[in-house]
């Protein structure tokens, strides 16, 4: 797998989304952060074709701002997105894998 969902954390936070992750070039790993309101949610990430390479992360999240450490290494050099759902909102960013 490319995530280590050990590596989330969370602080207070409001609203729903994305940030964006870093360092973004990826050589090795980079860290996706994303803030929710509570709920359920996902964040997938996605080649540059469209095809789900990995869930990151899934389940029910109190409200806050989390990040994860998703390991690249695995991944091929190229242009990757992130997308992360919660209910009827989608937030999608893109990342380059060096």
């Amino acid at each position: 797998t490319c995530s280590s969902p050990a590596g989330i954390k969370g602080t207070g936070s409001a609203g729903n989304g994305l940030l964006r992750n870093f360092p973004n070039p990826a050589n090795s790993s980079t860290i996706i952060e994303f803030q929710t309101t509570g709920g359920n949610l996902q964040l997938k990430l996605y080649d540059e074709l469209g095809k789900e390479i990995e869930t990151i992360v899934e389940g029910t999240y109190a409200a806050g701002q989390y990040q994860v450490e998703v390991d690249t290494h695995s991944l091929a050099k190229g242009i990757y997105f992130y997308t992360l759902k919660q209910g009827q909102q989608q937030f999608t960013e893109k990342m380059l894998v060096m």
